[in-house]
Order: structure tokens, then C-alpha cells, then sequence
């Protein structure tokens, strides 16, 4: 699919009208672009989304030993 665009298929003619109209191959590269932009923010894969994730707690070591805590 990606082939047939890198080489300047990106219309197809109509051989009857003579008109040109977008390519299947191309259509679906463009839904399909749209689709991966969407999962890259919705999982933090941008800059921006990264910013806006939660930040993990840091996970404290338990000890019985009362010396250790300082709590």
C-alpha cells in the first residue's frame, strides 16, 4: 500500500469521465495514519501526552527493623 503512494499513485482516472479521484491505497493510508496519531497520544507516546501522564509513586521499601523507618 505504502508502495503504490511513494511512486505517485496518489489518483486513480476515471476512464470514462477522464476525472481523477483519490486512490483506494491512498484513502486507506490516510485512515490508517489518523488511527496510529490517535493511539500515540491516547498512550503517551508524544511529548504532550507524556506530560500529561500520571506519575508512578515510587514504591518504599518495607523493614521491621524500627531503626530503618523514618517515619
Amino acid at each position: 500500500m505504502a508502495k503504490a503512494v511513494e511512486h505517485g499513485a496518489l489518483y486513480d482516472v476515471d476512464e470514462k469521465s477522464g476525472s481523477r479521484k483519490l486512490s483506494p491505497e491512498f484513502t486507506a493510508m490516510q485512515a490508517l495514519l489518523a488511527s496510529l496519531i490517535k493511539l500515540e497520544k491516547e498512550l503517551g507516546f508524544t511529548p504532550v501526552a507524556r506530560t500529561h501522564a500520571p506519575a508512578r509513586e515510587e514504591e518504599k521499601p518495607e523493614s521491621n527493623n524500627p531503626y530503618l523507618n523514618n517515619e
